[in-house]
This record gives structure tokens, sequence and C-alpha cells, in this order.
């Protein structure tokens, strides 16, 4: 295959991957809300063709929220979205009384988690059963770990997929008693689950999405209704707070939220109004199995003809991630091309070293 027709076909990949994205914005737009704003235009086949991707990244729930009181909900796509919510909601109330379960079990111990995404996020929508349920995210003082960890590893938790933290993931610098003091307890069933201040939770949401490379649909729904959450109390210098980097990529993340899925952030900084990087809002919701700043060996790359640039184009570092590893602005050059060129010849180089001394695998 020539050149020529390598890039054609990677051109048209791109602009079907941007129809199925705008389809997947529209369908969302709102669907967190009990009435959304935008009205809905879109076919059945758009809709078929938005519909896979969004079921498998745990978004079908919201899909049909969306469709519900529209021509398309009597249609075959439609009854699959309505089939998954149903599992949604089933799903939803197994997962409740499980963490209802888990926080009873740790408090009997003298630990109190605090809860993030999950359940946690999911009380932002107009249903609890519209949010996928995952992992059980639960962050326990750094002294309480190895006890916390120990009755979580009993026969009764292990399917539960209860993922333990002694400190935030995404909130490094922000110690758990710092968490703790801003934390809330709020009422799950006949009792109550203590969960992160506001603030923390949406620096949480956005800083989480852009290290995921922003591909999960669900994610920006995330976002977007916890700044619709966000109250007259709401203070934005705690959620802005610690590593400006990471300031600027929230901001970021809330410009993406505003304008592709139309979320409310007047309450928000004045930045977050304005228009979101263009190549930011084109990386959306793309992302390979298993997205990472191209990790496979770079000796693939020797094969000539077909495979050449096939591996080139897989192996090219996400615009996301590549612009995040190098702390480049999303909002200045050269993000994000500058970074991706940086990331791809320091891989190239160095593999060129390691083959040139002979330490590169054949």
């Amino acid at each position: 295959m020539s050149r020529q027709r390598v890039h054609a076909a990677v051109s048209g990949a791109g602009v079907q991957s941007r129809a199925r994205t705008d389809a997947t914005a529209s369908v969302l737009a709102g669907s967190w809300r009990s009435q959304p704003q935008r009205s809905l235009a879109i076919s059945e086949s758009e809709l078929r063709e938005a519909a896979q991707s969004l079921m498998q990244s745990g978004a079908g729930a919201l899909a049909w929220w969306r469709i519900r009181n529209t021509g398309l909900a009597v249609t075959n796509i439609g009854a699959e979205l309505r089939a998954s919510y149903r599992c949604h909601v089933l799903r939803a109330g197994v997962y409740e009384e499980r963490l209802q379960h888990l926080f009873r079990e740790l408090r009997a111990k003298s630990i109190e988690p605090i809860l993030f995404k999950g359940w946690a996020v999911a009380r932002y929508y107009a249903d609890n059963a519209l949010r996928p349920y995952g992992d059980i995210d639960l962050l326990v003082e750094p002294t309480d770990f190895a006890r916390a960890t120990e009755i979580l590893s009993q026969p009764a938790f292990v399917d539960w997929n209860c993922d333990l933290h002694d400190r935030s993931p995404d909130l490094h610098e922000r110690s758990y008693d710092e968490l703790h003091v801003r934390s809330q307890l709020v009422p799950l069933g006949n009792s109550s689950v203590r969960v992160l201040a506001h603030e923390d939770h949406l620096a949480l949401l956005c800083a989480h999405f852009i290290r995921h490379g922003a591909y999960r649909p669900v994610w920006l729904c995330d976002i977007a209704a916890a700044v619709e959450a966000a109250g007259p109390n709401f203070n934005w210098d705690v959620c802005l707070s610690g590593d400006a980097h990471r300031a600027r990529w929230i901001i970021a993340a809330l410009q993406v939220a505003r304008d592709v899925l139309g979320a409310d952030c007047v309450a928000a900084p004045a930045e977050a109004s304005e228009k979101p990087p263009r190549w930011l809002v084109r990386a959306l919701f793309t992302r390979s199995d298993k997205p990472s700043i191209a990790l496979t060996p770079m000796r693939r790359l020797l094969r000539r003809g077909q495979g050449l640039w096939t591996d080139i184009r897989e192996r090219w570092p996400h615009p996301v991630l590549a612009t995040l590893r190098r702390k480049g602005d999303p909002t200045k050059f050269p993000a994000p091309l500058g970074h991706q060129l940086a990331i791809f010849s320091n891989r190239a180089s160095h593999f060129a070293w390691r083959l040139c001394t002979g330490r590169a695998k054949a």
C-alpha cells in the first residue's frame, strides 16, 4: 500500500471517528438532567452507530434517558438501550447494598473511609442508575491502610472490586487529613457514607478524565453533572488549589464539558466559558483498547511496506496523554503535536541507540 493510500485511509477513519464523536455528544448532551435542554436531532442509524460504543463504555443508560421521550424510544436500538438502563437499575441496587455493608464493616474496626467516584458522583445525576458502577473507590487514612486491606481481603469481599487508596490518585498533594476535614456525610439507605467535598471531587473527576486520555464519554458527563451541582458556597479556590498544571487541565475539562455537552458552567471561573482547544475536542472519546503513550516495542517499526505506516500510526502518542506527560499547557503551542513529536522522537532515538549497541530485542 502506498503512503498516499495509507494517509487517505487514516483521514477517512478520522472523519468517521469525528462523526461518531459528534453523534455521541448529541445523544449525551444534558443526559444527566431530569430534562435535557437541547433538542435531539439524530436519525435511528446515527443513534445505532453511537449506541454501540456508548453501551460498551457504560453509557447505555444515559442514552436511554436522553431518547426515552422521543420517537427513537420505540425503535429496535431504543429497546436495546432501555434494556441497558434496566440492567443499570439492578446493578445500582446491588452496589448500594454493598457500599452500606462495607462502611459498616470498616467503621466497626474504627476505620472511616471516604468514597469517591461511583455512587459519590452518581448522586449528581437525575437518577442514580444512569451512572455505571465499577470499582468501589475508597480512601482511608494511611495508618489504617493495612488493616483496611486485610478486611477487604476477606472472601466475602473478594469479588466486590474494592479499590483501596491511602492517597487520592489524582490529588497527590492533598493528604487524607485535609480531604477528611472537608469531606461530608451523605445519607444512603438507613445509614450514611462519607464522600469527598464537592470541590475536591470535581477536581478529581477532571484530573481523572484527562489522565486517562478523555476517552470515556461518561466521565465527561460526570464533570458536567458535578459542575452543575456546585452550589453558591462552592469554593473554586479550593478546587483549583495545589498543582497549577492540574488547574489548567481542570479548566480545559470544564470548557469541553460546556462546549460539547452543554454543561452549565455559569458559576465556574470565567476561563471555563471560553472555547476549548480545538485539538482537545477532536481527541475526545478516541482510544485504543488500552490508552497509553505508545508503549508497544519500537522494534516492530522495522517492518516495511504496509506494516510500517500502520505501526507508526498505532504507536503515535495520544495527544492528551502526550501533552499531559510533558506538562504542556493545553491552550498553548506546541500542544499537542510538538509533545507527540518529542515523545515519539525520544523513543525512536532510544531504540536506535539500543539497536546499535546490541541491546534491543530482535
